[in-house]
């Protein structure tokens, strides 16, 4: 039986995705472009590799992620926000921003998640002052972003102010895309 185009294109992500564990950055680089023009297909595969062990994997993925820029990446790209290598966390805070204020809701619910993790609120607090100098932060966003500044808040007033902010976004249509 003949594989659909949708399942070629999934088994040569597959097989791009494979580059990723080559000490050559030249072609690591180049299966980033190829996994770019494919697009859609190559993501589900790309979301895998958020969670590989390998930090250069998870550094690739975020990096093409970013390229791809498919809003319903958002809910991995910010759990990645709580990866434990710096790098990997500054690369996935640079793919959510590409997503913009679309990725919002998501970045809210991973601050009430991660509230704890001095490592999410330092990416959050990125994002959101890099969408707040855009001009792209919407009030809610600019409150948590107030908390943040202050980094002797604590965990559960980033909580309470996050989750306030994701409950007044709700209604907001265009925060949500269709996905």
């Amino acid at each position: 039986m003949a594989l659909t185009v949708f399942e070629r294109t999934s088994v040569a992500a597959d097989e791009l995705i494979g580059c990723f564990r080559s000490n050559a950055g030249a072609e690591r680089e180049r299966a980033r472009r190829r996994l770019v023009r494919i697009g859609l297909a190559a993501v589900p595969p790309l979301l895998r590799c958020l969670e590989d062990e390998e930090e250069i994997v998870r550094w690739e993925a975020a990096k093409t992620l970013k390229e791809i820029a498919e809003p319903s990446t958002a809910h991995a790209l910010v759990a990645a926000l709580a990866d434990p290598e710096q790098g990997v966390r500054w690369v996935a805070s640079e793919a959510v921003i590409a997503l913009g204020v679309h990725a919002l809701p998501p970045l809210l619910e991973g601050i009430v998640r991660y509230a704890d993790s001095i490592w999410f609120r330092e990416s959050a607090h990125h994002i959101l002052v890099v969408l707040s100098h855009a001009e792209s932060l919407p009030p809610e966003g600019a409150e948590v972003l107030h908390v943040l500044n202050d980094f002797a808040s604590s965990s559960e007033h980033l909580t309470w102010t996050a989750h306030k902010s994701l409950c007044a976004l709700a209604d907001r249509q265009d925060l949500h895309p269709e996905v």
